[in-house]
């Protein structure tokens, strides 16, 4: 696994519940980018301009809107499967959702330094190898 990987699993985990915001603000961004006024939709019935339909296009082909939604959809289902094993899902909690470091995820759970760090390549090494099989990688 390369550092790049590595550091976007990491950031999809980190920032997990906060993606259909993000996802919002980018549809946002496109629409807002579009000026769709009376003068353009007229326009756009006789060339091509920023209609509307232009503008579902962009929100349909939009690559980083695109990745998001595929990430959001793959990790919801790879964190039901993870999180099936207590250990591992109260150290995704911990960890990734409330942003503990790691002595209070010591102090809260009772989990040595080397259990944290095994766990933590265990689910980043889940998710790659499926992120892999699914190419969203």
């Amino acid at each position: 696994m390369e550092n790049n990987e590595y550091k976007k699993i990491k950031y999809y985990l980190y920032n997990y519940k906060k993606l259909p915001q993000k996802i919002a603000e980018r549809e946002e961004d496109i629409i807002e980018g579009t000026n769709v006024g009376h003068n353009a939709w007229i326009k756009g019935i006789n060339s091509e301009s920023n209609s509307l339909e232009n503008q579902a296009i962009r929100l349909i082909e939009d690559k980083k809107l695109i990745e998001l939604k595929r990430w959001q959809v793959f990790l919801k289902r790879e964190l039901v499967f993870l999180c099936q094993n207590f250990f591992v899902g109260n150290y995704i909690k911990l960890k990734y959702f409330e942003k503990r470091t790691e002595d209070e995820i010591k102090k809260l759970s009772k989990m040595s330094f080397k259990k944290q760090k095994q766990l933590d390549d265990l689910v980043i090494r889940s998710i790659y190898k499926k992120a892999k099989n699914r190419k969203i990688m």
